[in-house]
C-alpha cells in the first residue's frame, strides 16, 4: 500500500480522503497534532479520541500536553502492540517526574482482594532521560504483583533539562513494541527504538510470566495513567498505534513516512 503523504495543512478526516499509511494492517489509531490535526483519530472507523483539558497547540502541527491537558485515545492496551510517536525529548531531572509520551502506565487496581499497581504499557522517559518501553507482565495468578518488564535505552548525551530548552533539533521518532509472537526475535520481547538516532534495546518477557492486561486505563498521549499525579510537559507532533508487532520492514516503511511528514514541516528526523 502506498505512502499517501498528507499535504501540509490537510486534515485527512475533514477532507474525507481517508488515511493511507504504508502499514495499515492492525492500525487502531493515527493522530496528528497542532491546529490542523487536533488529535483526531484519522483511521476510518477508528475509536474517536478525546481532548482532555486544553492542550496548547504550539504550531499547526504540534501540541504541548501535561497531567491535565492531553489526548485520551479511548483505546485499551492490547496484548501485542506497536506505538510510534514524534515528540521533543528532554530530561526533566526532577525525582519521580517522568516524561510520558504514549502510555497507560500505571493504574491502581484491586485483584483477588489485593491492591496492585498494574503497570500497563507504553513509551515513558525517566527523569534522567532514560528511554523506556513498558510492557507489563505477571505470574498469571490472580492478585499477584505486576512487573513493568521494561525495555530500556540509555539517555542521549547532552539532553536539555526543560522543554523550553529543547529546540527543533530534539524532535525524535520513537517506537515501542511488544512482540508476543516472535515477529522480530524471541517471542515475548519488548523493544524500544530511537529511530532518529538508530538505537534500540530489547527486554525478554520475565521468566515464568505472561502478559499483564489488568490495567484497564486507556492509552493516553502526552500524560501517564491514572495512578500518578505528576508528569513533565511534552510537545508532540504525531502518534500511531497498531494492535500487533510490526516487522522490521514495516518499521522501516513507516519511519520513512514519518520522516517525510516531519520534513514537510521543517523538522529533520
Amino acid at each position: 500500500m502506498g505512502a499517501g503523504i498528507i499535504a501540509k495543512g490537510v486534515n485527512a478526516q475533514a477532507f474525507s480522503i481517508g488515511l493511507n499509511l504504508p502499514v495499515m494492517d492492525g492500525l487502531l489509531g493515527c493522530w496528528f497534532g497542532g491546529t490542523k490535526g487536533m488529535w483526531i483519530n484519522q483511521v476510518p472507523g477508528g475509536t474517536p479520541s478525546t481532548l482532555v483539558g486544553n492542550p496548547v497547540h504550539v504550531t499547526e502541527y504540534s501540541s504541548r500536553m501535561d497531567i491535565n491537558n492531553y489526548v485520551d485515545t479511548n483505546i485499551r492496551e492490547t496484548a501485542n502492540l506497536t506505538q510510534l510517536v514524534i515528540s521533543k525529548i528532554y530530561a526533566p531531572t526532577t525525582a519521580n517526574v517522568r516524561l510520558p509520551l504514549f502510555t497507560n502506565f500505571n493504574q491502581n487496581i484491586t485483584d483477588a482482594g489485593n491492591s496492585i499497581v498494574a503497570q500497563g504499557s507504553g513509551l515513558v522517559f525517566e527523569p534522567a532521560g532514560t528511554q523506556q518501553m513498558v510492557g507489563a507482565s505477571y505470574s498469571g495468578v490472580a492478585g499477584s504483583a505486576s512487573n513493568a518488564n521494561v525495555a530500556v535505552l540509555p539517555a542521549e548525551s547532552g539532553l536539555p533539562t526543560s522543554l523550553a530548552a529543547a529546540d527543533d533539533t530534539w524532535w525524535r521518532a520513537m517506537l515501542g513494541k511488544i512482540d508476543g509472537t516472535g515477529v522480530s526475535g524471541a517471542a515475548g520481547n519488548r523493544y524500544i527504538k530511537n529511530l532518529t538516532k538508530g538505537t534500540q534495546a530489547s527486554q525478554a518477557l520475565a521468566a515464568g510470566n505472561v502478559r499483564d492486561l489488568r490495567n484497564t486505563a486507556t492509552q493516553r498521549i502526552g500524560t501517564r495513567g491514572p495512578a500518578g499525579t505528576t508528569v513533565a510537559t511534552t510537545e508532540m507532533m504525531l502518534a500511531m498505534y497498531w494492535d500487533r508487532a510490526l516487522t522490521s520492514a514495516e518499521e522501516a516503511a513507516i519511519y520513512a513516512w514519518t520522516k517525510d511528514y516531519a520534513f514537510r514541516r521543517g523538522i529533520s528526523l
